[in-house]
This record gives C-alpha cells, structure tokens and sequence, in this order.
C-alpha cells in the first residue's frame, strides 16, 4: 500500500522529479513487483517523472505488455506510446518496427498502433503502409482490428491513395491468406480512393465462394462507407442472405442494413422479413439490425419484430455466477437465456424505436405495453422495453408512452419480490452485455433508469397534458406509482407542479416518510417561487 501510494505521489510531482535520476531507477525496478497495482503504478508514474527512454527500459516495457494483469497491458501500452512520442533513439524506432513480428499479439496490438501514431513524412520513409499490409495474414482478431483502425488514421491524413493501391493487390489475390483482411480494410477506407475498383474487389468477395472472404466482404459492404455504391451489392447480398451458412447469412443480413437507404431491390423487404421469423436467435439479430436501418420504409416489419420480442421475453433465466452477503452486496448476480445467444429481443426493439418513432405512431408503445404486462416477463427483456418506450416516447412527445411507463411500476415490484432483490425505490434493474456474441446480463443498482426515463418523455410533452397524466398517477393505489411521480414532479416545469399543488398537499399526511419529504419539497418550490412560503406553511396539515 505504501509502495502504490508513493508512485501515485510521484506521478502527481511529475515533472519535478526528472533531476532525481535515482527516483526513476527505483520506479524501474518496480516494473518487476509481484503485485499488479504496483506495477501498473509503476507504469504511470515513469511516463510522467521520465524525460526520455533508452533501449534497457524500454524492452522492460515491452515485457510488461505481456503482463497477465489487463490493467498493467493497457497503462504500460499508453506509456511507451506517450514516451515514444518524445523523438526516441534511432534503435528504439528500429526496435519498434520489429515488434510488429513479435510472437505475443499484445506486443503486435501495440507495435501497429506505435505505426498510426507516426506522422506522415516518418510512416513514408519507414514504409509503414507497405508493413501492415504484409500482416494482413495475421489471424489474431484484436491484431486485425489495430490493422484496420491503423491504416484508417494514415488514409485520412493523406495516405488512402497508397493504403487503397496496395490493400486491392492482396484483395484481388484469390489464394492469398491475407484476403479477408483486405476486403474489411477496402470497406473501411475504399471510399477515399479508387472507389470503382473497390467495389468490383467487393463484389468478387461477395461472389467468389471462399467463406472467410464472402463473410469479409459482407462485414465491409456492412461497414456503412461506401455510399456511392452500396447498391450495387444488393443483389449479391440478397442472395447470400437468403441460402449461405449460417456466419455469413448473418453478415449479409447486417450488410443489407448498411444499403437500406440506396436500394429499393423488391425481395429485400421479403428475405429480411423472413429472417426475422428464423429459429436461430443470431440470424433474427442480424434482421433485426437490419430492419431498424429503414425507418418509416421499415413498417412492415413491426408485426414480426413484436413478435420475436414476445417470444423472447419468456426466456427463461439460468443463473450464473455472482453472490450475496447479508445486508451488503458483492458480485452482482449474473443470469444466462437458456438459448444460447439470446438478446432477450434487444435488437428487435432497437428497430422498433428507428421505425416507430419516424412513423410517429403509438401502436408500437401500445403492443409494447401489453407484452409487458400481459404475462410472465424476464426482467432483461422489461429493461429493454421500458428504454425503447421512453426513447420512442422522448423523440415523439408522446402521453402514450408517459402512461405507459407509470403502468409498468407495479410490473417491477412484482419481478423484485419474485427475484428477493431489493428494489431500489422500485428502480433496480438488469445490465445487459454483449460478450462476442453471447448475451448475458447481470442485474445492478437503479438500472431501469425509470426515473431519468421518465422525465426524458415528459419534458417533450405539453404542460397541460404531462400534469394529466400526473394526476393520474398521484392518486394510483400503487405506493411505487405515487412515489415515482412524485420524484419526478420534482425535476418536472413548475408550471406542472403548481397545476397539481392540491393533490400534492394531500401527501404532505401519507404514512410513507419520503413521500412526505418529496410533497414538502415540491409545495415549497412552488410557494417560494410565488412568494407565499409562510402562507403555506400556515396552512399546512398537523404534522
């Protein structure tokens, strides 16, 4: 502990301790700690005390990128990038160029992001362009990705013409290992340059059979750059989409998403229409991103989204890991769909707010609704649908969708009392993550947002109408209910609040403390800003 807090102390001093040679030996040496945070404290504390590098220290770095502890990998990476920054001895830039060979791919992820950093007279003299186009072979996925986010930064500060020439030989070479690679490269940057060429590459991708390639060149149709031309795929993708394999029936079906805006190809609206009615989850994710691309075009594919969000919102729940203490919460719990990739219909309601909200129709909130409430729900999908609601509800002004947020209250304290969670003011709720393609979800403090979402869609609503909707809610039989409005009257326009004041007076006496406490709150707002606190005050029920 003393140790982490003298580097914390030291890389707050920064630069006053650059004269003291011998503070930045010890902070080497610690480089070596058996305890992670010391090292990684290390790491941090030598890019702000060091005025240079030489090449001992930096091979200590480089060994530390390869450190089991992520935490000590990311720091020590943002330090050698920063201290390569301060014009390194000609060994260490001859050195970085041969970790792009290294064996271990963090040290690789590094070294080309080393690369991108160069400014453009540097990466033309060391041939940078040329040396990540020769690691297209490499199938590590997190090095692919540097590769691609590397050859973008150079394009667009004046290198496209060289990345786009060079990348179409390796993509126009059938055999080459280095072809997929290549093919997500050109839909990265092909719009920049020689754009003619890129898209036949493409489109040969798209045609040529091999299934790393296809499915490359679907994911760079997909990539959403190439605007002029996207429609000259569709086609190609309708075709894959419909009858390839599994992995590249669902890129053709994201990439179908990318062109929605250019093609209006007749069997599109059909091959996506029935993906989404497919029994493998992925491939209805993959429709339904594609569906949401549309917009208002994108109406017929309500029926079939609602329904995939009702199937899924009965996916039974497998716990996971995670555990309890009594009275203090440690590792959240986790939960897993019993189908394996379930999204819990996450991406069919990201549709659903594209196309609902350019129609401006509340039938969707409506359908919506009644899923929710109708029967058994998991909470994962009820998160869901209460974000699409108010997002829908936020972009549209829509009372539908403020009504329809205070009736899934008492929906909430029904799946807490079930799950023995603790409701936090009836506002816990569900963390859902991607993790490559299998959704999980954990549940976690105050993750319905019902709150914040409820005011998202007031606020765009008319006073007069949102102290409806109010009213209504302030005199449910529903404490939650009473509560949550109460909360939110609080934030709300003080018009809102005075309109409701003779309500809000007959919770000042409610048997609940922080309904009392919020009424009190919300009386005087509106007094003081009419200038008759005392008055009120005065008139105030005992107690």
């Amino acid at each position: 502990m003393l140790v982490t807090t003298g580097l914390i102390i030291s890389s707050e001093l920064g630069d006053q301790l650059r004269q003291f040679p011998r503070v930045i030996d010890t902070v080497v040496e610690l480089f070596d700690s058996p305890d992670w945070r010391v090292r990684q404290e290390a790491a941090k504390a030598f890019l702000q005390i060091s005025p240079c590098i030489n090449l001992a220290v930096f091979d200590r770095l480089v060994k530390l990128l390869s450190d089991e502890d992520s935490d000590v990998v990311n720091q020590t990476s943002r330090t050698l990038l920063g201290v390569l920054e301060r014009n390194p001895s000609p060994e260490i830039l001859e050195k970085r160029i041969d970790l792009l060979k290294h064996n271990n791919q963090t040290v690789r992820v590094f070294a080309i992001s080393a690369m991108a950093s160069l400014d453009i007279a540097s990466a033309r003299r060391l041939g940078v362009v040329a040396r990540l186009v020769e690691m297209y072979s490499d199938k590590n996925e997190q090095v692919e990705e540097a590769i691609i986010r590397a050859l973008r930064s150079l394009s667009d500060r004046g290198l496209a013409h060289d990345v786009v020439s060079s990348t179409l030989k390796v993509a126009g070479a059938p055999r080459h290992s280095g072809r997929p690679c290549a093919l997500k490269v050109l839909g990265d940057v092909g719009h920049l340059s020689h754009t003619s060429e890129v898209a036949d590459e493409l489109l040969a991708g798209l045609k040529c059979g091999q299934r790393d390639a296809v499915r490359a060149a679907a994911a760079a149709v997909g990539a959403g750059n190439l605007h002029n031309i996207k429609e000259r795929f569709t086609e190609e993708l309708c075709t894959l989409a419909e009858g390839g394999r599994k992995t590249t029936r669902i890129a053709a079906l994201r990439a179908l998403g990318a062109i929605a805006d250019k093609s209006r190809h007749g069997k599109l609206f059909e091959i996506i229409n029935a993906a989404l009615l497919d029994k493998d989850v992925r491939i209805k994710s993959a429709a339904a991103h594609a569906a949401g691309q549309f917009g208002a075009a994108g109406k017929e594919f309500i029926p079939n989204l609602l329904s995939d969000v009702s199937a899924q919102s009965g996916e039974e729940l497998i716990p996971g890991i995670g555990f309890r203490l009594k009275g203090v919460w440690g590792i959240p719990p986790v939960y897993f769909g019993k189908r394996p990739h379930s999204d819990f219909g996450r991406n069919s309601l990201l549709a659903l707010t594209a196309i609902a909200s350019s129609l401006k129709t509340e039938e969707v909130i409506s359908e919506l609704n009644r899923i929710a409430t109708s029967g058994p729900i998991n909470p994962f999908t009820l998160s869901l649908i209460i974000e699409t609601i108010s997002d829908i509800g936020a972009r549209t002004g829509s009372v539908k969708a403020l009504d329809s947020l205070f009736k899934l209250v008492p929906k909430i304290d029904d799946i807490m009392t079930y799950l023995h969670f603790r409701p936090i003011d009836g506002n816990r709720g569900f963390h859902l993550i991607d993790a490559g393609g299998m959704y999980w979800a954990m549940d976690y403090e105050s993750g319905f947002h019902l709150d914040e979402r409820l005011l998202s869609v007031a606020k765009r609503i008319e006073p007069s109408k949102a102290a409806k909707e109010f009213k209504n809610a302030l005199e449910s039989r529903h404490k939650g209910v009473r509560r949550l409005a109460l909360r939110a009257l609080i934030e709300l326009e003080p018009s809102v609040s005075a309109e409701l004041l003779p309500i809000v007076l007959k919770r000042v006496s409610d048997d609940d403390t922080s309904m009392r406490e919020r009424s009190w709150k919300i009386i005087s707002r509106v007094y003081t800003r009419r200038g008759t606190w005392k008055l009120a005050e005065a008139s105030a029920p005992p107690g």
